[in-house]
């Protein structure tokens, strides 16, 4: 998993490739218990799929540009463009579902 930042955000987030970045706080308590299952998954889909993650007290200006205002949060981002974004702690069942639907 890449950590995001304000000089690598547009070479990586704004590629040609599906990205899904998990925008994060150390704090969180739900964004840690959240974090094993979006490794796991990276782990899986590492070939089709890039896993980032941005910490939002980091970055607030990338938060606020995609209105993050809750976390944990993903958001699945095709050629740089948001295609899907979940809110709250998602099940693997269902990030794998969506993630084999938009490889489809």
């Amino acid at each position: 998993m890449i950590d995001l930042n304000d000089a690598n955000w547009q070479p990586i987030v704004e590629s040609d490739r599906l990205v899904l970045v998990s925008f994060w706080a150390p704090w969180c308590g739900p964004c840690r218990n959240f974090h094993p299952t979006v490794q796991t998954l990276s782990q899986h889909f590492a070939r089709k799929v890039l896993f980032a993650r941005i910490n939002v007290d980091d970055f607030p200006d990338l938060c606020d540009r995609f209105e993050v205002r809750t976390i944990p949060q993903l958001i699945l981002f095709q050629a740089g463009r948001e295609h899907k974004r979940l809110i709250g702690i998602q099940s693997e069942l269902v990030m794998t579902r969506l993630l084999y639907r938009v490889l489809e």
